[in-house]
């Protein structure tokens, strides 16, 4: 649970680390030079298979609760629309998670407590947190 909790995190620290915002995050972390090129890179490495993984999701998603609502959709037909979305979901949650195994590796065990940390203080109500929420 608590490396379930970590990821999840991290996946704050993704979205948390871009621009300025990121810049003072980063401070806050204590970042290298080298740290803040590496998650730059992890940033940008797959920021467009993400994109184009979490549009198929919402798609497939959207396709198949209209499906639930139209009477006329069979069950068959249902079925084959939750499996193409849940797979959809999957790959998506599969991309983000090796993103956030690969941040993982960039900090040391000193800046992932200090990350916890910082967790803490902006908890579920912050924008950052709202915003990941949504995206899902």
């Amino acid at each position: 649970m608590k490396m379930l909790t970590l990821l999840l995190g991290l996946s704050l620290f993704t979205h948390a680390y871009a621009g300025e915002k990121g810049d003072r995050f980063a401070k806050r972390l204590g970042l290298s030079e080298d740290q803040m090129t590496k998650v730059t890179e992890v940033r940008k490495s797959n920021s467009e298979k993400l994109k184009e993984d979490r549009k198929k999701f919402k798609e497939l998603k959207k396709a198949f609760d209209n499906a639930m609502k139209d009477p006329k959709t069979t069950s068959a037909e249902l079925k084959n629309k939750f499996e193409a979305f849940q797979k959809a979901r999957d790959v998506f949650h599969r991309e983000r998670f090796e993103k956030m195994l690969k941040m993982r590796e960039i900090l040391t065990p000193e800046q992932l407590a200090k990350f916890q940390e910082i967790k803490k203080e902006r908890g579920p109500k912050s924008k950052d947190w709202k915003k990941m929420k949504r995206k899902d």
